[in-house]
């Protein structure tokens, strides 16, 4: 995710995968930001694969 502020207008936006969520007010980068952090909550982590030498308890 990377959150993007205009110098020449002070536009802020969002861009995520892809999307671009463009001119968000407060309000508007509140909601798109709790919004992404659930999908990212909700979507399952991919398990670290361990390499020959790796230690479970490292």
């Amino acid at each position: 995710m990377t959150v993007i502020v205009s110098e020449e207008t002070g536009g802020v936006s969002v861009a995520y995968k892809g999307k671009l969520y463009q001119d968000l007010d407060e309000t508007g980068l509140r909601k798109q930001l709790s919004l992404l952090q659930v999908l990212k909550e909700e979507k399952p982590s991919k398990a670290r694969r361990r390499r020959k030498g790796d230690h479970k308890d490292e």
